[in-house]
């Protein structure tokens, strides 16, 4: 099934060094905003050269979706990150408020922030925006930051998600590079305090074939947000959070809670464990350590972490008929998650964010969901979600309200080019003749 890897030209084997960088998000940002508002696919070539699901042979089908993803210059959000964790949030009681801080900041994990648009493809106001952290960020091998989108397994545990929950509940639990802690019992993810941080957790990243990239992160405090001038670590959130207020506001001017962004970040990691679940399930993939000096180590599965599987599995979780398993798996884990946290902590120490509406079951927001995901046009897919908003008097996301007008201005705003246009363009070009 992934005999591809054997047969392609060398030029393709060498172009992610070239370009320095790879898909390992979930659940990848497959809508996306044109300069005056209209909603699209990131993979719509793909789409039109019909592109199956499940098809991993078609080397040009490969190409042309790898190459949308390196050539992409628009701001594009997940369907699965943001809209459905924005309408299940709605749906289990959340208000509209908590439901969008947690939408952009489970959506902000992919990326070094998030800056959204509204329907008019105009840049939202930096209140509805999030501030930078980018060791968090998919593509962060320096911080670990990796780890938190695919959550390696610890002698069969899953030790990083259950860690990361943990610390959604209770700011105490010490949040650290890789989730390691100095041991208790013998564990070394319940620890009081976060292991050395001369200490390294190291391994290969797959790209393709035989070609690898080094995750080399020191241990310690997870880092949140490193530049030239500061390094800020998870611990002091809710501090990093006060000092960026401009960011991230309720309604009323009030800036984010530290515990939503907590839940976010959790439920980003979880659904990305559901997203990568080949990779992770692979025998050959897993986390392990001490060494004798002190480190730990990482490995994941040369075959199912790769690359170009890797984005294709992505390209087949949006738009067809048949619904991936990791993506009905999300939809459900997401609602029990939200359900649980409101039981457990919400009702009782924030009930402020509960809207007192209305709320529909599982199955209920899973069918919805469900109909909506198999939708392969972009705009469809967000006008169905939009509607079912309504039909259920729960609020639009910010910028998509039905009373918002459009002018003849746009901003062209778009995200940072994360490949190079004309190498992705080349290698397009290659796998196809």
């Amino acid at each position: 099934f992934h005999s591809l890897n054997r047969g392609m030209n060398s030029l393709l084997l060498l172009l992610p060094l070239a370009l320095g960088v790879w898909p390992c998000g979930a659940f990848m940002e497959d809508l996306c905003f044109e300069a005056d508002g209209t909603p699209s696919n990131l993979f719509q070539n793909a789409f039109d050269m019909g592109c199956a699901y499940g098809d991993f042979t078609n080397k040009q089908c490969v190409a042309a979706v790898y190459a949308q993803w390196l050539n992409n210059t628009l701001f594009c959000r997940s369907t699965v990150h943001f809209d459905h964790l924005y309408f299940t949030a709605q749906a289990v009681g959340l208000t509209p408020d908590v439901a969008y801080l947690l939408a952009i900041f489970s959506g902000a994990m992919d990326f070094e922030e998030f800056n959204p648009v509204d329907k008019c493809g105009k840049q939202l106001p930096t209140s509805d925006a999030t501030p930078p952290f980018n060791g968090m960020k998919r593509t962060n091998f320096e911080t670990a930051g990796v780890l938190r989108h695919i959550p390696l397994m610890f002698h069969d545990h899953h030790c990083i998600l259950s860690s990361m929950k943990s610390w959604a509940y209770d700011d105490s639990v010490p949040i650290c590079s890789a989730a390691i802690t100095t041991p208790k019992g013998g564990n070394f993810f319940t620890g009081a305090q976060c292991y050395s941080s001369d200490n390294w957790v190291t391994g290969p990243f797959p790209i393709i074939g035989n070609f690898s990239n080094p995750v080399e992160s020191p241990l310690g405090d997870q880092i949140l947000q490193k530049d030239s001038s500061e390094t800020v670590y998870m611990k002091d959130l809710g501090d990093y959070l006060d000092q960026n207020d401009e960011y991230a506001q309720f309604s009323n001017g009030d800036t984010v809670h530290p515990d939503i962004v907590r839940m976010a970040f959790f439920l980003h990691s979880l659904t990305d464990k559901f997203s990568h679940y080949e990779c992770e399930d692979a025998v050959a993939s897993l986390m392990d350590g001490p060494t004798a000096s002190g480190n730990f180590t990482l490995a994941m599965d040369a075959v199912e972490c790769e690359s170009t599987y890797h984005i294709m599995t992505h390209y087949w979780e949006v738009g067809f008929a048949t619904i991936a398993p990791q993506t009905s798996t999300a939809m459900g884990s997401v609602y029990d998650e939200l359900t649980e946290w409101i039981g457990k902590y919400v009702g009782t120490t924030n009930p402020s964010w509960l809207s007192g509406k209305d709320t529909l079951t599982r199955s209920e927001v899973v069918k919805i969901l469900s109909e909506q995901v198999k939708l392969q046009d972009a705009g469809d897919r967000l006008q169905y979600l939009l509607e079912a908003l309504d039909a259920n008097d729960y609020s639009r996301m910010r910028g998509f309200e039905s009373s918002r007008k459009c002018s003849s201005e746009s901003s062209g705003v778009g995200r940072a080019v994360e490949g190079i246009a004309l190498l992705a363009l080349l290698l397009l070009a290659v796998v196809t003749v």
